[in-house]
C-alpha cells in the first residue's frame, strides 16, 4: 500500500489535488482531506485515485486502505497557495 501522488511537501496552486497510489486489488481506500473525504476501490491493476479539496496553507491528507477489514494508513502533507510563482 502506498501513496504515489502528490509528493510529500509539494506546493499546489489549485484547491483540489488528485491523490493516487497502489493498494491491493479490490481493497476499499478512503482518502481524507481537510474539507472532505472520498471513498474509492483499488482497480485490477492495484491502483486507486481520488480528488480532495485543499484549504489554504498546510494540508494533511490521510489515506486508509481496508483489505479484509484490516486498515492500513499513510499520510502526506501538501501546501496550497493560490499565489502564482
Amino acid at each position: 500500500f502506498s501513496i504515489s501522488a502528490p509528493l510529500p511537501d509539494s506546493i499546489e496552486s489549485k484547491d483540489t489535488v488528485l491523490v493516487s497510489g497502489n493498494s491491493p486489488s479490490g481493497s476499499l481506500v478512503v482518502i481524507e482531506g481537510v474539507a472532505d473525504e472520498v471513498v474509492v476501490s483499488a482497480n485490477g491493476d492495484s491502483k486507486y485515485a481520488g480528488k480532495v479539496t485543499l484549504s489554504e496553507g498546510k494540508n494533511e491528507i490521510v489515506v486508509t486502505s481496508y483489505m479484509n477489514g484490516t486498515p492500513s494508513r499513510q499520510s502526506v502533507i501538501v501546501f496550497y497557495t493560490p499565489e502564482k510563482f
